[in-house]
């Protein structure tokens, strides 16, 4: 190819980038025969920005016939391609296309051929269905949200949940990227776009805290309200409480908190049978609480804590074997052991603390690998020991014991994973207590 031709080749392009990457194979492939090699190659290029990575086994998948059976060699011309590179993270032969090219080709089927894309994402998710591997479930659900976005957004929720319970925090920071890429993408209003929005935005809160904002968690509430889904308004709600009161703004949480409570009662009265409904209420009163807690308003955050406390313990009378209700519990024993201590309670609040740990050491033994639980173990460790230093006749030695095993754990899953904002609070109190306990 001489000089004018490659320029008359990027001029055409116009400056898109979908259309330079495309053209970056006109330019590579300039010796071989004119169009057919070339069109086989753009069109593999276009099919393999569709997912985040590819190999040959997807390359086929994707490929229509009779180019799928070329497969093999088109991977290998791709992988030549300068806006190509290996990813040996996904396994020997794994290349991706690069970020900004695969967004630019994505974003130019979705308006030329949104069908095209739609049919291609179905494909994409059947090849990663099976797989549990968070980084294939993530791309399997990335997928869906393009070929079947209501359903997508219900597994999103679902993933999250069970990620969240299982203290998965960077499979959780994993799904965090790629709902981010696609609200930038652009998804439907009302549900689907409210549950990505609401999903990244309790990531952000529980493990990216300078990246979420009330602005964004009003953004996913006022989707959520297009829906007319009150369960997911009420969600939204708390969220909303959640971020306003870490950011100070106690009387709009307490707002927020309010709303939400007040939906959830609604939802519980209508459907008494409803065990995550009524779940949902105990939620909803501890929230409430822990705004009258900062507030000062010890008798008003007792009686929420213990309103919350009353449905837990029928819960986990039901169901004593649900490990997320059996937290719910512990958690509401540690809030109301708080308020005995401010109230100078202190033998009723080390009795609640108590509570709290054996739940929590109950936890943990059936799931070592949970990082919540082991943090909240490290936590009830903290509570219990603080509560023996401050009673006249507390056994420091015990306190100690419990300041040291607390420690142990959090050294351990600092090992492990990244600290969060809520282990970095842990191990401080920690650290604090091993020096008061001498």
């Amino acid at each position: 190819m001489d000089f004018e031709q490659a320029i008359r080749i990027l001029k055409e392009a116009k400056g898109d980038p979908a259309q330079l990457c495309l053209a970056s194979v006109d330019l590579l492939l300039a010796g071989h025969p004119p169009d057919e090699e070339r069109e086989k190659v753009r069109t593999a290029l276009e099919v393999a920005a569709v997912p985040h990575w590819f190999d040959e086994k997807i390359l086929a998948a994707l490929l229509d016939s009779p180019l799928a059976t070329d497969a093999e060699a088109l991977a290998a011309r791709l992988r030549r391609l300068p806006v190509v590179e290996p990813f040996p993270a996904r396994g020997p032969g794994a290349a991706n296309v690069h970020e900004s090219t695969r967004l630019a080709l994505r974003a130019r089927m979705k308006a030329e051929s949104p069908e095209r894309l739609h049919a291609l994402s179905a494909r994409a998710r059947a090849c990663f269905a099976g797989d549990t591997a968070p980084h294939a479930r993530i791309e399997a659900l990335y997928h869906r949200f393009t070929a079947e976005p209501d359903a997508a957004a219900w597994e999103c929720s679902t993933l999250a949940e069970e990620w969240d319970n299982a203290g998965r925090y960077e499979a959780l920071l994993g799904l965090g990227v790629v709902l981010d890429e696609l609200l930038q993408e652009g998804l439907p209003e009302g549900l689907v776009r409210g549950m990505a929005l609401y999903c990244l935005a309790r990531i952000r809160f529980h493990y990216q805290p300078l990246e979420i904002t009330a602005e964004q968690a009003r953004a996913g509430l006022e989707e959520y309200q297009r829906s007319g889904n009150d369960w997911l308004i009420a969600l939204s709600q708390e969220l909303l409480g959640d971020v306003l009161l870490a950011q100070g703004d106690l009387p709009h949480a307490l707002d927020s908190y309010w709303a939400g409570l007040d939906i959830r009662k609604r939802l519980a009265q209508a459907d008494p049978s409803n065990t995550t409904a009524q779940r949902n209420v105990s939620v909803s009163h501890e929230k409430v609480g822990e705004v009258l807690y900062a507030q000062g308003d010890l008798a008003g955050a007792l009686a929420e804590y213990r309103a919350s406390l009353a449905i837990a313990e029928r819960l986990t009378a039901q169901d004593p074997a649900n490990a997320g209700w059996q937290r719910d519990l512990s958690v509401s024993h540690e809030k109301i052991g708080d308020v005995l201590r401010d109230q100078s309670d202190l033998a009723g609040a080390l009795a609640e603390y108590r509570a709290s740990l054996t739940i929590r050491e109950r936890l943990t033994a059936q799931d070592p690998a949970n990082a919540q639980w082991q943090t909240d173990l490290a936590r009830s460790c903290g509570t219990v020991a603080e509560a023996l230093l401050a009673l006249p006749e507390g056994d420091r030695a015990e306190a100690r014991r419990l300041v040291a095993r607390g420690l142990e754990r959090m050294e351990s899953l600092a090992q492990a994973y990244p600290p969060t904002p809520y282990q970095q609070q842990v191990r401080a109190r920690l650290e604090a207590l091993r020096e008061q306990a001498g």
